[in-house]
């Protein structure tokens, strides 16, 4: 009897379902691979940038005022550099920032001007030709947990006058004029349009986000809306979603007129009127328990529009630093998750290479390239916008790579699936498991796009309440030979690949199996 277990039906990681449950197409296990229309394809890898910055790398922001002009702003524990064309400027404020390695920083493009904060300094904002300064028209001993945008509005979350951090409180500027910062935070005065609110619950205000027209206010344990109206109280505050709160100011983003949020206990989607998780029954339990609890500050969430991903970087329970070193990806087109492993990333951020070449689609020679799929050739991926990432174990900040290397070495991508469906097939044509019979497993074939060797393991039980015995069944060289000879005679079959291919595609998995004597419980 043979069954194929193909690929290509997008059905992701799931490690939160039953193994024996999942769809032929479905993984269980394994990281650095990406579930696509043509299979289980190698996720992108990481090559060294330009941006050398000197500092610690917290945080990353991406500017560019004007069409050419490329910048990226690196915050650090007590610098603020920016690299431009080929050279690195330390912008910081005079005298630095002392105490900002103690929070992570935030960062937004308001009206043009980009503005950092990082809690315990004062908010910082940038001005062309100079460095980055104060925040001017408001008290200088005034601290946000968190500063946001609504409008012509600066919002400020959660201030702190000097005795600990109103956590119920939302700021709110004067309205600013394009390309200025806010004149006045004077909310007592009744020539000023400032304001500040009580959004009264349990949990603490953490950040905001612009999702429209409404500005979404999260705190620990709901989400508010933010809506202008005008006249003597300029905006109106609405508690929408209530016990759904945010785990940390870095944990949302927008994407095609929604927001994706890491809550305080789930990864959702909501649009400012309805809200679905969609992490429930896939990876929502895996996450809660791989991520280190204590180290839950450091979770943070970026886009990749180019690839319509939102990955979620943790610190997992094996990470030796406070560096997140795994990332899961949902993919909002596909509705799909999968999994990284990261070299020990602090932020990531989406924008241009700093390249100092003009190039356009009519200067540049060389012919796309085809895998299935199509694939930019890695010397145009870096006039492209990608992601960036600020890591520990590396001087320069890194790009992803189309090549599947981590700096020159080789990216290992694993594909795991549990309790493989094994038994007969329905009228219909689909497999179904037999959990009667043991099965005689004879042969494996294997469909890839790839020239390079893989090692195939596998994993065999007596029954579903056993541990897998694994076991390096072969290596496969496919120029030479696609299958793999075996004789394992199990309960429940489970797979392991190991790749380091620069290039690595799965579609199928055939197993050529009997069905032999009946399971003993």
């Amino acid at each position: 009897m043979r069954i194929n277990h193909r690929q290509f039906g997008l059905d992701g990681f799931q490690p939160d379902k039953a193994p024996d449950t999942l769809a032929v197409g479905a993984v269980s296990g394994g990281y650095n691979l990406r579930p696509t229309r043509f299979g289980w394809e190698k996720s992108d890898g990481f090559r060294e940038s330009s941006i050398e910055p000197g500092n610690t790398r917290n945080h990353l922001s991406f500017w560019s005022p004007n069409r050419g002009d490329i910048r990226w702003f690196i915050a650090g524990e007590s610098s603020i550099k920016m690299a431009s064309g080929g050279t690195i400027t330390d912008v910081s404020r005079v005298g630095g920032y002392t105490a900002a390695g103690k929070s992570l920083w935030d960062s937004l493009n308001f009206n043009g001007v980009p503005i950092l904060n990082n809690v315990v300094d004062r908010p910082q904002f940038f001005t062309e030709g100079a460095s980055f300064g104060d925040l001017t028209g408001i008290d200088a001993g005034v601290r946000f947990r968190c500063l946001g945008k609504f409008k012509s509005y600066l919002i400020g979350l959660a201030p702190d006058f000097g005795a600990g951090f109103q956590d119920d409180s939302v700021w709110w500027s004067h309205p600013a004029d394009p390309g200025t910062i806010p004149p006045n935070w004077d909310y007592a005065d009744p020539a000023s349009d400032s304001g500040i609110a009580q959004l009264p619950s349990p949990g603490y205000i953490v950040t905001e986000l612009e999702l429209g027209d409404t500005g979404i206010i999260y705190k620990s344990d709901s989400i508010w809306l933010m809506q202008f109206i005008g006249g003597q109280f300029i905006f109106k505050f609405t508690l929408k979603f209530d016990g759904q709160g945010i785990l940390n100011k870095n944990c949302v983003t927008d994407f095609e007129g929604r927001h994706f949020v890491v809550t305080q206990s789930d990864m959702i989607v909501h649009d400012g009127y309805q809200l679905q998780s969609v992490a429930e029954g896939r990876v929502k339990e895996y996450f809660l328990a791989d991520v280190d609890s204590d180290k839950f500050g450091n979770v943070f969430v970026v886009k990749n529009p180019s690839t319509t991903e939102i990955l979620v970087f943790y610190p997992s329970k094996d990470a030796t630093t406070d560096y997140c070193d795994k990332c899961l990806v949902w993919n909002w087109r596909d509705n799909t998750w999968t999994t990284l492993l990261v070299p020990n990333v602090k932020h990531a951020s989406y924008g241009y290479e700093i390249t100092g070449v003009d190039i356009t689609w009519e200067t540049y020679a060389t012919s796309w390239a085809r895998r299935g799929s199509w694939k930019t050739p890695e010397d145009l991926r870096q006039f492209a916008p990608v992601l960036h990432y600020a890591t520990e174990d590396f001087s320069k900040i890194l790009a992803a790579s189309g090549n599947s290397l981590v700096v020159n070495e080789p990216l290992v991508a694993v594909w795991e699936r549990l309790d493989m469906i094994l038994g007969g097939i329905s009228r219909d044509g689909v497999p179904y498991q037999d959990y009667e019979r043991e099965k005689v497993v004879r042969e494996l074939v294997f469909d890839v796009d790839t020239a390079d060797e893989f090692d195939v393991y596998i994993g065999t039980k007596g029954s579903l309440d056993d541990a897998v015995e694994w076991e390096l069944a072969g290596t496969i060289n496919p120029v030479v030979d696609r299958r793999l000879h075996l004789l394992y005679t199990t309960a429940f079959l489970s797979v392991r690949i190991v790749s380091t291919a620069p290039y690595f595609r799965l579609r199928n998995i055939a197993v050529v199996f009997e069905l032999a004597g009946e399971v003993w419980t």
